[in-house]
């Protein structure tokens, strides 16, 4: 297996056991200083060694292209994916991933929050309240609100019954400018959990906190005397 032409490890000044946040951190730092529109600091831009970066950072920052290129560099993978991960470390992992994500999600760095949670997401494909959580961060991006209705949508389908996850679809719709969907999903979720806080709060987000009570003790009484009728 011929080894690839560069050495991503040392364009980033990182080491080959380097986990995902020491290779972001030096990312960061060097994007800064190569950046072609820099020109103070001591830093000069460098067009050429800032594309550089990019593409070191494209290929280790994927856990399976970074694996494809070890294999490809050294002939086997890096020492840590020799040990093999169990479903509790997996697990471990993704849920550590998850409160990062939502920490960056309340400090309001979305990049980051979708960075980690897409990974949780995807460590943990079952587990609806990754796939919800990314949702939301993602209907932070307008450019991605089709993948957020997606992810909130796939969290719905494994876990109907869990009135925040219809309340993160219908933020999602909100954030697409799509009112009445956004609405209905409201109306799903308090339909499941009369007192559920967030749906209060979103309603009256639209001025509909006046009677909202009475909605939602009128929905309760059409779907009592839908039970009636089966």
């Amino acid at each position: 297996m011929k080894p690839p032409e560069k050495d991503y490890y040392s364009i980033l000044d990182a080491g080959r056991d380097a986990d995902i946040h020491e290779i972001r951190k030096s990312y960061l730092r060097l994007v800064k200083k190569y950046h072609p529109d820099t020109q103070s600091d001591g830093n000069v831009g460098d067009t050429e060694k800032f594309q550089s970066v990019l593409e070191a950072y494209r290929i280790l920052s994927d856990p399976k292209l970074r694996d494809e290129y070890d294999q490809s560099f050294t002939g086997h993978l890096r020492v840590e994916k020799k040990k093999e991960q169990t479903d509790e470390n997996v697990k471990a992992r993704a849920e550590r991933l998850y409160h990062e994500g939502m920490e960056a999600y309340r400090a309001g760095d979305f990049n980051r929050a979708i960075e980690y949670l897409q990974i949780a997401a995807n460590l943990a494909p079952a587990n609806p309240h990754y796939l919800s959580s990314l949702g939301l961060a993602l209907s932070k991006k307008k450019r991605r609100l089709h993948e957020a209705r997606n992810w909130c949508e796939k969290a719905v389908k494994l876990e109907p019954y869990n009135a925040n996850y219809y309340v993160n679809l219908a933020i999602v719709y909100k954030e697409a400018g799509l009112n009445k969907m956004a609405q209905r999903y409201l109306i799903d979720a308090l339909k499941i959990d009369p007192e559920n806080k967030r749906a209060h709060t979103e309603m009256k987000a639209f001025g509909e906190g006046n009677d909202l009570k009475g909605r939602i003790l009128d929905i309760m009484r059409k779907t009592f005397k839908k039970g009636e009728k089966s």
